[in-house]
């Protein structure tokens, strides 16, 4: 269930459905456990939210995912949130 939402999230991204595609990626995450491929799809999460002008979302969500990056990525979530 949770590849399906993750596959729905991207097209609707792709047919700027930016909310949309920001509840289909909340849902995906509720379903997939810790690991790298849930933190890709957290960051398509926090892309969506900032994107449909959920911009205190998105930058929390971009925090929790520096929290965890490498430091290098962390710069860059940082910068996003």
């Amino acid at each position: 269930a949770a590849h399906y939402a993750k596959l729905a999230g991207e097209r609707a991204v792709a047919a700027f459905a930016f909310r949309r595609a920001a509840e289909l990626y909340r849902a995906a995450l509720e379903l997939v456990p810790a690991s790298e491929d849930r933190d890709a799809l957290e960051e398509r999460y926090a892309n969506a939210l900032a994107s449909c002008g959920q911009e205190e979302q998105a930058s929390r969500a971009y925090l929790s995912l520096a929290a965890r990056a490498s430091e290098q990525k962390a710069i860059v979530l940082r910068g996003a949130a």
